[in-house]
């Protein structure tokens, strides 16, 4: 039977006529469907609580954010950096008074819920923009839940499970309209200088800007919670009174125009790093696109941040673990592929995968016994072919064909 079908046939009547004859409709599927969310989660799940469980051990036995050691490296000898970038003299490393530690709020974690949805956003970033990531697994993480002399400022290496850096953050004044040191209002908006939430990229570049010596451009990525950071010129960057004894004094620390101010005074040798500028350090190590989250619980990121989908990243995370959960195998892939995109390659990865273990897990064939040996009987010599005149040919095999003159 012949079935000839119109081009311009809807794909409804291809597809019902494709039912009624027996023919099977083939779509490509995605194997991110396929996958279990429920167990997809499960393994999400765990895998962030032994993440967060590792970073409260490393947080809780590194001696140097604690307050009752905070005195430990400041030894009365100035900073050889303040001069020489601020043009003053001014002893930073006094040791600080007992009103100052006292006026310290003790170290602590980010809450789990926090530092969950930072991996949440995470792995939907690997997911949505897996080549904007720097080699190097860092989060950084700020909980605007906390007030200004909170050290509210977290940069954690996801890969060697590390708190690397734990410090003061300033936040725009506008924020915290009713000066309770907690800012609880937030915008995206040129000119309000109020500080934005959300995920952000830093940049690659660093260097000096018109107002501050040493800064990083961040790259607000999460649509309308801040993706105007670039044009409002929000920038990392040094603020000198981000300090204790400013601290002691004030009540608070002071804030900024929507910018994210780190300590510029405070040595990194007070933390058994090198005696430079604490915001330099921090700049440095997280520059080069890696991702940051800003959170307040005064806004329901989950409903408007673009990366805090839950199941895509447990599906993420688990994809990822076709690589050995090594992200940056998954982009050496990805690159290999002529850099489809993220969706696509993961869709392949995740059919590669597939195949592999359909291939692994079904039997080798028997082989069937070779037939015996048949002797094939003398052929008898065909009848000869009798020979026609060459136009006697050609008219028949026209006649053949069904196409000679009438």
């Amino acid at each position: 039977m012949r079935i000839t079908l119109k081009k311009s046939a809807p794909v409804f009547h291809v597809a019902l006529l494709a039912l009624i004859v027996g023919i099977p409709i083939l779509r490509a599927e995605d194997p991110l469907d396929k996958m279990n969310p429920a167990e997809s989660m499960k393994l999400f799940d765990q895998m962030v609580e032994e993440k967060y469980r590792a970073l409260s051990e490393d947080f809780e036995a590194n001696p140097h954010f604690r307050n009752a050691n905070l005195n430990e490296y400041r030894d009365g000898v100035e900073s050889p950096f303040i001069e020489e970038l601020y043009g003053f003299n001014w002893n930073n490393a006094r040791k600080l008074t007992d009103r100052e530690l006292k006026a310290i709020i003790e170290f602590h974690m980010p809450p789990y819920e926090v530092f969950r949805q930072a991996m949440v956003g995470y792995y939907n970033v690997v997911f949505q923009r897996p080549t904007d990531l720097k080699e190097k697994d860092l989060i950084t993480v700020i909980n605007f839940d906390e007030p200004t002399h909170s050290r509210r400022f977290y940069v954690f290496d996801l890969e060697k499970n590390k708190v690397l850096f734990n410090t003061y953050v300033a936040h725009g004044y506008p924020s915290d309209q009713d000066k309770d040191r907690i800012p609880e209002t937030f915008s995206n908006t040129p000119g309000s200088n109020m500080s934005s939430l959300g995920f952000y990229l830093t940049a690659t570049s660093l260097g000096p800007s018109p107002s501050f010596r040493f800064v990083n451009r961040i790259e607000g990525i999460d649509g309308a919670l801040n993706d105007r950071a670039r044009s409002r010129a929000i920038l990392l960057h040094e603020w000198g009174p981000m300090e204790p004894s400013t601290m002691a004094s004030r009540g608070s620390l002071p804030t900024t125009e929507g910018c994210f101010g780190l300590p510029a005074y405070v040595s990194g040798r007070f933390f058994g790093l090198e005696d430079e500028p604490l915001n330099d350090l921090i700049i440095k190590t997280i520059s080069g696109k890696s991702l940051m989250y800003a959170y307040s619980s005064t806004v329901d990121l989950v409903a408007k941040s673009k990366y805090l989908n839950d199941v895509r990243a447990a599906q993420t995370f688990e994809g990822l673990s076709g690589f050995d959960g090594n992200r940056r195998k998954y982009e050496r892939e990805l690159k290999r592929h002529g850099r489809k995109s993220a969706k696509e390659q993961f869709v392949a990865d995740q059919i590669k995968k597939a195949r592999e273990k359909r291939a692994a897990q079904t039997p080798a064939p028997i082989p069937s016994p070779e037939p015996s040996p048949v002797v094939s009987p003398i052929p008898s010599p065909a009848p000869q072919a009798a020979v026609l005149p060459p136009r006697a040919a050609q008219a028949a095999a026209r006649r053949l064909r069904g196409c000679a003159p009438g």
